[in-house]
């Protein structure tokens, strides 16, 4: 059961992903770090002003949150995975069997129309797929170097489209599955 509601990985490759994103935490330790060391010359060298100390403590507080994103990624990826394939589950689809395509119609040219149109649907549809699973995971992989680079700055604007890639990439099987449940009514 927790293949299914890991999918689109399976156990292996999730532990596998795991080790590349435990790589990818290294060196976000080093942003962390970074983060770390502007923010004490910042309160050092500000110690007076108090809008720059406000500053760094916005800073100290990112370095804080992205800390705990850091540690928390993998977690928040698989609950976003786990509550989108259980919704998906939730979608009473009926079986479709793509391969008859070509019994719609005539079993002339419109037979074979049909079915080269069904085929390229299939390809297509796969080809989506198997996009969405390299983005999912280039995206929880990149999870530690995003947080560690919006500590140092948060004028890193690379943090949104992070977070709205990987819920769109997330949530694609589910839009999928209510498009074809309503084109089956």
């Amino acid at each position: 059961d927790d293949e299914l509601t890991l999918a689109p990985y399976t156990k292996d490759e999730w532990s596998r992903y795991m080790y590349g994103y435990r790589a990818l935490e290294a060196l976000a330790l080093a942003l962390l770090a970074i983060a770390i060391i502007k923010f004490a010359a910042e309160l050092i060298i500000n110690a007076s002003d108090a809008e720059k100390t406000a500053q760094a403590k916005q800073t100290c507080l990112r370095v804080g949150v992205a800390m705990l994103a850091i540690v928390l990624g993998p977690y928040a990826v698989r609950l976003l995975l786990t509550i989108f394939n259980y919704l998906i589950k939730m979608v009473p689809l009926r079986a479709v069997d793509l391969d008859k395509a070509g019994e719609i119609g005539d079993t002339g040219i419109i037979g074979a129309v049909a079915h080269l149109l069904f085929v390229w649907m299939k390809f297509k549809i796969y080809l989506i797929f198997v996009v969405r699973k390299l983005m999912i995971t280039f995206m929880l992989l990149i999870t530690p170097v995003v947080f560690g680079l919006w500590a140092i700055s948060d004028k890193f604007r690379s943090f949104n489209l992070w977070i709205g890639e990987l819920v769109t990439n997330v949530a694609t099987q589910f839009c999928y599955a209510l498009v074809f449940f309503t084109a089956s009514l």
